[in-house]
């Protein structure tokens, strides 16, 4: 993926809200070193914690289970971002991650601007079940456009502008096959730009290898099976991908085990996702919207109770990009052409007041 993104927040969520606990504060903050002004430059990734602590004492509460849910408000976009196919969608969820330490980490590349909002539900810990009352929020994150991509756009208008005002201009005053070649290329230029803009990769992967329903890998202690809810996913799909986790002298699923995540872009060797799990009756789970039609390279981390070194699982999915919606086509091409005719209509009305 070519784009990434800026944003600069901190939010700070208190128990005194009306769907918190009077007991629990919930913090959401970026790592060091970040600061507050994640993400990324250049396409990196942000790192994110949740903090759950008493609201009292300040103490960590510590191994809180957690549901977490991330989503694109898409009411936030007006103009195309390149990405249409993520706005408005949910991006990830997970069910019942352990916050060990009173914290729990994770992270994330935001894909487009916008406004994203975070579900958060907060549940007691497993060991004291009446600790406080299960509580839901929702955490509202702004990102902002990576300034590099607001200074091309700004080029880009800037020349079919200029393209459109000197053509009209030159057509006006004398030179008619000038003008004729400088219009037509700033046509050219305002149709074939959006249609295949280089923060997508577009096109049919024929020659992608097929992804497969259930794919399995073999550690040194353990067996772990792959299963994707949608065999070739493709860009802006919501995808259940589970993971069957069997030990391989007992052919049983493991009772428990910490584990953890990531995914990478293959092609720009991006990290875009990295979370903690945690295995529960030889299962784990996570629903993920992919954000590139490309491979992705997916590894899991399993620490088994007595492991000091994790087994380690790869796998290459491949994921099928599509074509964004003919009517944001449309309007992004509307927009050019409207600046293209504004350029024209001045350099006509310039051309004939220096004829006159």
């Amino acid at each position: 993926m070519k784009t990434s993104i800026s944003a600069m927040f901190t939010v700070l969520i208190l128990a005194a809200s009306a769907l918190a606990n009077p007991m629990v504060e919930l913090t959401l903050s970026p790592q060091p070193p970040h600061n507050f002004e994640p993400p990324s430059h250049h396409n990196e990734s942000t790192n994110l914690s949740l903090s759950i602590k008493d609201a009292q004492t300040g103490a960590p509460i510590k191994d809180c289970l957690l549901d977490l849910s991330l989503a694109h408000d898409g009411s936030s976009v007006t103009f195309s971002t390149g990405f249409p196919y993520v706005e408005g969608k949910q991006q990830f969820a997970l069910t019942g991650v352990t916050a060990v330490g009173g914290h729990y980490d994770f992270t994330y590349m935001f894909p487009i601007r916008g406004r994203y909002r975070l579900d958060v539900k907060v549940y007691p810990p497993a060991a004291t079940p009446k600790a406080f009352e299960p509580f839901a929020t929702t955490l509202d994150i702004p990102v902002s456009e990576q300034p590099f991509a607001v200074h091309n756009a700004i080029i880009l208008c800037t020349l079919i502008f200029g393209i459109g005002f000197f053509s009209a201009f030159l057509l006006k005053r004398w030179n008619h096959q000038v003008a004729m070649l400088l219009f037509c290329s700033g046509a050219a230029l305002a149709l074939l730009t959006p249609a295949r803009p280089a923060s997508a990769h577009m096109g049919h992967h024929d020659d992608m290898p097929q992804a497969h329903d259930a794919m399995e890998k073999i550690g040194t202690r353990t067996s772990a099976m792959l299963t994707q809810s949608i065999a070739l996913p493709a860009v802006g799909q919501l995808t259940h991908l589970s993971f069957d986790l069997k030990d391989l002298k007992t052919h049983k699923g493991i009772s428990s085990a910490a584990a953890e995540l990531s995914l990478v872009l293959e092609e720009d060797k991006l990290e875009i996702y990295k979370a903690p799990l945690r295995v529960k009756d030889g299962r784990l789970a996570l629903d993920y919207s992919f954000m590139d039609g490309s491979d992705h390279q997916l590894t899991l981390k399993l620490w088994r109770a007595s492991d000091a070194e994790p087994e380690t699982f790869q796998w290459t999915l491949a994921v099928e990009a599509i074509e964004p919606p003919k009517k944001r086509i449309a309007f992004s091409l509307s927009i050019l052409a409207g600046i293209l005719v504004v350029g024209m209509g001045l350099g006509l009305w310039a051309g004939g007041s220096r004829t006159a």
